[in-house]
């Protein structure tokens, strides 16, 4: 399978909780931090991602939005989250309408999860797509510096 196919998979909840428990017990025994407050995080970092990306209830998220979440949270510069963001959904360094809304739809939960959507523009992923395409004449993909060239100039549907 490779990376591609890998982002477009769903992982059940057990695989959610593996996947964090190898995050926090790491990071615990790094930080020598009790075992207990991996535990708490393991749960509560489970909460967030059924809450955020399984409005279905099906028990399974999709990775790529996982990880763009944990992207979107960290306390990286913003510069380095837009590259990684890009890089997560772009294929061969270029991104797609269809790649590009759904990493705009996955921000959107992320935004609706933490009950911050006031402070954006709403969920009009075509004409933020629209906006996007009209600053380079209309190219069929967008390349990395395009898209941060555009998020540093204006939608606030991603961050203001």
């Amino acid at each position: 399978m490779n990376l591609t196919d890998q982002m477009e998979s769903n992982l059940s909840v057990s695989e959610i909780e593996t996947l964090f428990a190898k995050i926090f017990y790491k990071t615990c025994e790094q930080n020598k931090l009790e075992a207990n407050e991996a535990k708490a995080s393991i749960e509560i970092s489970l909460s967030w991602a059924l809450k955020c990306y399984d409005s279905g209830r099906t028990g399974r998220v999709l990775l790529r939005s996982l990880l763009a979440g944990f992207l979107i949270l960290t306390t990286s510069s913003i510069i380095r989250k837009y590259k990684d963001l890009f890089k997560l959904y772009a294929i061969n360094g270029h991104m797609t309408n269809e790649k590009l809304a759904f990493l705009l739809s996955d921000v959107l939960l992320l935004i609706d999860t933490i009950d911050e959507q006031e402070m954006f523009n709403g969920d009009d992923i075509p004409g933020t797509i629209a906006s996007l395409k009209s600053l380079f004449q209309n190219s069929e993909d967008i390349a990395e510096r395009q898209f941060i060239e555009w998020l540093k100039k204006e939608p606030q549907l991603i961050l203001s």
